[in-house]
């Protein structure tokens, strides 16, 4: 079993107080929040914002930063374990790289599946185009300001019925782990980070690479005979690291961590 870092039960605490709403993101509160960089405790960060005289948005924007930020630290020091080169670290400058995979600098983003994306059920990304459709969504409706960019982004999208579930998914390290290494393998052994084009508001079109984890409220089963069981896309075994069978509308499905293909059983 993946033992949890010690931040988890930091972030365990952060989530118990998490708005479920918060203002948008803007240079502003980005810079009276800068702190947050230099705190690594749920405890620091409340006597900090007490100091600081926060109001209650002010909290909400702050408490949901930090949250997000360390957990996008772990996310991204996963990719590093299995495979993935480190970037420098700036706490100073707008950070768009996090890591570089075969060759190529990626920014690793943690969120949680969009409830206002309702053209797309996340049970039903099985398709190539379905996860390109969301791919777009979430680099059409990024932050703006000095944080807005087209980057190359594997997002690891965390899907569940309410915004406490899907927040409470970013703290499943043992399957984000699982998720990363297998896809990691994956692309250690050849495979290739998809492609796709993506507008800006402007309509300049940009070449990105960019890929969807997606972390989900079922359990990851051990197959009857994973030595004989391989994913018909990519060829990786279905085995603890790769496979989560699940039910979704009625059907029992298997879902290869490694390149997300999902087939009926």
């Amino acid at each position: 079993m993946v033992k949890n870092p010690p931040i988890i039960n930091e972030l365990k605490k952060a989530l118990e107080d998490l708005p479920e709403t918060w203002s948008r993101q803007t240079n502003y509160m980005d810079n009276i929040t800068h702190f947050i960089y230099s705190i690594h405790s749920y405890g620091e960060l409340c006597k900090e914002m007490d100091a600081e005289k926060f109001d209650a948005n002010q909290r909400a924007y702050t408490i949901h930063r930090w949250f997000n930020t360390e957990i996008s630290i772990l996310h991204e020091q996963l990719f590093i374990k299995h495979g993935a080169e480190g970037a420098s670290f700036d706490v100073n400058k707008m950070q768009h790289t996090d890591c570089y995979i075969q060759g190529k600098p990626f920014d690793i983003k943690s969120t949680v599946y969009p409830s206002r994306c309702t053209p797309i059920d996340p049970d039903e990304l099985d398709t190539r185009e379905k996860r390109n459709e969301l791919i777009r969504w979430f680099y059409h409706n990024q932050s703006r300001g000095q944080r807005y960019c087209f980057n190359n982004r594997i997002f690891i999208v965390c899907c569940g019925d309410s915004v406490i579930e899907r927040n409470s998914l970013k703290l499943d390290y043992s399957q984000v782990e699982l998720k990363v290494k297998a896809y990691m393998k994956y692309l250690l052994d050849g495979g290739k980070v998809n492609e796709l084009n993506v507008s800006a508001e402007n309509g300049e079109m940009h070449r990105v690479k960019s890929e969807l984890i997606l972390i989900k409220p079922y359990a990851t089963k051990l197959c009857e005979s994973p030595e004989e069981l391989t994913c018909p896309k990519c060829g990786s075994h279905y085995d603890l690291k790769v496979s989560t069978v699940r039910a979704t509308k009625g059907s029992i499905v298997r879902e290869c961590a490694s390149c997300g293909n999902i087939e009926k059983i």
